[in-house]
């Protein structure tokens, strides 16, 4: 598990929560890339350790 410290907006959210981009429809939560610290490697992980940072995207991160 990482526990988000950061999270990015790029352009596509930006369009997003406007209304205006053509595949992710309203209402939508912005933000899906972000930076963090782990806080609970998960079954299988390997080279990870607790307090190490991570980031990645939500459809990493799920």
């Amino acid at each position: 598990m990482v526990r988000s410290r950061i999270v990015g907006i790029c352009g596509s959210d930006v369009h997003a929560a406007l209304g205006s981009h053509p595949h992710i429809p309203l209402p939508y939560r912005p933000g899906d890339e972000v930076v963090g610290v782990v806080e609970a490697p998960g079954a299988g992980a390997s080279g990870v350790a607790v307090g190490s940072r991570a980031g990645g995207t939500e459809l990493v991160l799920r």
